[in-house]
């Protein structure tokens, strides 16, 4: 078992190097500063980076979770023996192209809100005092005053647990209230 883990390690040191960090305690990453260590807590800085590792640890058979802001989420003080993902290094953009908006899921909602402001674009008036990331709010359908992102996503671009890509019109979600029907092993970017 620990020759297991230490092949873990080495792997994941070489995939992710100074993103990673072992026995991380989530307290520092949630906005109610409590929660435990993660046994691997991972900040990828490039695509491929997140690809090869996301492979690896299913291959290992490690649980994944990801997180944003740790806005949303009450982790145990004994923490979670899994690979624990922000996206925040690799995603942290938002992009105006026309009546549209591209944000990255690391992006805090803040950022878009103000971001629309200044490019006159409207339907996010409900998101401004709202903590979190982009992806937390697409995942939980995040919402306020009657609205809600669901009104909003016209499509989500992800990476599924297998390293491969994939999209998801926002027509074809499934959503209801403060949640996404996506699939458990997608995770938005």
């Amino acid at each position: 078992m620990k020759s297991l883990e230490n092949d873990i390690k080495k792997h994941l040191d070489r995939i992710f190097d100074k993103n990673l960090r072992y026995h991380e305690f989530l307290k520092f990453h949630t906005t109610f500063g409590i929660g435990g260590p993660a046994e691997f807590y991972i900040t990828p800085g490039e695509f491929k980076n997140l690809v090869e590792g996301l492979k690896l640890l299913k291959e290992m058979q490690v649980p994944v979770i990801a997180i944003g802001s740790g806005s949303n989420i009450l982790v145990k003080d004994t923490g979670i023996k899994a690979a624990v993902f922000n996206f925040k290094n690799l995603t942290d953009y938002v992009i105006v192209k026309d009546e549209s908006i591209f944000a990255g899921a690391g992006a805090s909602l803040g950022k878009l809100v103000n971001t629309a402001t200044e490019n006159n674009l409207s339907g996010l008036e409900w998101a401004v005092a709202i903590p979190g990331t982009v992806g937390g709010a697409v995942k939980g359908n995040a919402g306020a005053f009657g609205r809600s992102m669901s009104e909003i996503v016209t499509g989500v671009d992800g990476v599924m647990i297998n390293g491969e890509s994939a999209m998801f019109e926002g027509k074809m979600i499934n959503f209801s209230y403060r949640k996404s029907e996506l699939p458990e092993d997608f995770f938005i970017l």
